[in-house]
């Protein structure tokens, strides 16, 4: 006698009942690093790490990455899918592509001292990319004790940026501001950006002083080591907040930033958007632009408008 064949609403409903089950022994995950086809999972349940096996269809998977996994071993796992990102951050490659470093970034940390020469032009890309994420964003001024021209950029720093960032904190090796640093972390997910030898690693270590944030040497049977300096990796802070070190992320880029997107990333510039006589204003040669006549009027810094008009030419 031949099997009864199952009809259409009974496949749906074991379907259903089988992807429930699997749902059921589905976990929360967070990625605190990961290597070519590995990473290393945080629960959200227990908070126990386990590397696991990333399946071959998942295509992005970065450091702070939400995801569902399952164990299949004690001491293994897979990674079955990634949550939705509520903000991701990357850099252009070569041949116009881009690569992305973090997910679920709450707060840029961006890093400035009076050495190596300092980029004001660097500061206004990083704040245009805070701005587009849509995240909170910090300015350490570090190294403020080295000489008088160090703190006569202090203050031009603070006449300019104070009023665009959401904190800005005077920090040096003689007067550690290690309560105001930490403050700004707190319940956040943060990322340490700047030009190389301000003193981002050397901040970062100091807030985690029982991590190696340099370099530590690759496990022998896993793909990645504890943190090295091409890895990403997922620190917690000791009180509250967490930081994702990367030297990729230490150096990202704008990429792919249209000019509208680029002058709503100047925010004090936005009271004067829409005001030109003309809708198609290019904010440059134009006649009667608003934009232009705020910073004749020094509403608005001369210098952050000609830091505007470079940013655009490179979107072109």
């Amino acid at each position: 006698m031949s099997k009864k064949k199952l009809t259409k609403q009974q496949k749906m409903r074991i379907e259903r009942k089988h992807q429930s089950l699997e749902e059921h022994t589905l976990l929360k995950g967070l990625v605190i690093t990961r290597g070519k086809n590995q990473a290393l999972i945080e629960s959200f349940e227990d908070q126990q790490q386990m590397l696991c096996n990333i399946r071959p269809d998942i295509h992005s998977l970065v450091v702070g990455d939400r995801v569902l996994w399952q164990k299949v071993s004690d001491e293994q796992g897979v990674v079955e899918s990634v949550l939705a990102r509520q903000s991701e951050l990357g850099r252009p490659l070569r041949y116009q592509h881009y690569k992305i470093l973090a997910a679920n970034i709450t707060q840029m940390i961006i890093v400035v001292a009076p050495k190596p020469i300092f980029s004001e032009l660097l500061i206004d890309s990083y704040l245009v990319v805070a701005a587009l994420m849509n995240i909170q964003v910090s300015l350490i001024f570090n190294k403020a004790d080295l000489d008088d021209a160090a703190q006569s950029l202090e203050k031009s720093l603070r006449q300019t940026y104070a009023p665009l960032v959401d904190h800005f904190i005077i920090h040096s090796q003689v007067s550690p501001n290690q309560v105001g640093i930490e403050k700004i972390l707190e319940n956040q997910t943060s990322v340490f950006v700047g030009q190389s030898g301000v003193g981002k690693s050397t901040i970062i270590q100091w807030l985690l002083p029982h991590q190696s944030i340099m370099t530590s040497p690759l496990s022998s049977t896993h793909e990645f080591g504890q943190h090295t300096t091409s890895n990403a990796y997922y620190f917690h802070l000791p009180h509250s907040g967490a930081i994702i070190d990367s030297p990729g992320v230490r150096s990202f880029g704008l990429w792919k930033v249209t000019p509208q997107d680029l002058i709503w990333g100047f925010k004090e510039f936005r009271p004067f958007i829409g005001l030109c006589k003309f809708r198609d204003c290019d904010h440059i040669q134009s006649p009667h632009c608003a934009l232009r006549k705020a910073v004749e009027d020094k509403s608005v810094s001369e210098l952050r408008y000609q830091n505007y008009i470079k940013l655009l030419e490179q979107t072109k």
